[in-house]
C-alpha cells in the first residue's frame, strides 16, 4: 500500500502555504475541500473555481485525478490559482 505523503499548497492571492499530508488516493477535488474546510481558500463556487497544479512542472490536474496519479511525491509544492470561470469538478 502507498505511503501517505506531504505537498505544501500556496494560497491563490497571497504568499501563504500550508502543508497537508495526504493518502494516495486523495483527489484535488478532497483537497480542495479540506483546504476550504481549514479556512486556508474560500469555498469555489459560481464565480469562484480553483485550478490546481504541480509547481515544479506546471502540469494542471483535473478535479477528478489523484495527486499520486498525476505525479506528486513527497514533498512537492501544488500551486492553487482561483479563476472566475466556477468550479467544476
Amino acid at each position: 500500500m502507498a505511503e501517505k505523503i506531504t505537498l505544501t499548497f500556496t494560497h491563490p492571492r497571497g504568499s501563504e502555504t500550508r502543508k497537508a499530508e495526504i493518502g494516495p488516493k486523495t483527489t484535488v477535488a478532497q483537497a480542495i475541500e479540506g483546504l476550504v474546510q481549514s479556512k486556508f481558500i474560500e469555498p469555489p463556487g459560481k464565480d469562484r473555481g480553483y485550478v490546481v497544479a504541480l509547481a515544479g512542472s506546471g502540469d494542471q490536474i483535473a478535479h477528478s485525478a489523484t495527486f499520486t496519479s498525476a505525479g506528486a511525491k513527497d514533498g512537492d509544492t501544488v500551486t492553487i490559482t482561483e479563476t472566475s470561470m466556477g468550479w467544476r469538478p
